[in-house]
């Protein structure tokens, strides 16, 4: 399967990597968050099309809870 990850580069993205590509499957890297909105839905869309995954593994959205309760918005935008 090809699998679309977002936040590819950071811990558990690096992680997820290995484990996809051990397990037979084709990662698919999303372009860093400072070249793609992952809120922008044309953006996802164009990435969507383009890529055609069979998957998407979402890693790049506000996972630390301080940081969320700091910025909702944001948080509920990328997650």
């Amino acid at each position: 399967m090809r699998i679309l990850v977002t936040g590819a580069d950071g811990f558990v993205g690096r992680w997820l990597l290995k484990e996809l590509e051990r397990a037979g499957h084709v990662p698919i890297l999303a372009p860093p968050i400072a070249e793609l909105d992952v809120a922008d839905a044309k953006a996802v869309e164009a990435l969507l099309r383009r890529e055609l995954p069979d998957g998407v593994a979402h890693l790049a959205g506000v996972a630390f809870a301080p940081d969320a309760e700091g910025n909702p918005v944001l948080a509920l935008r990328t997650n």
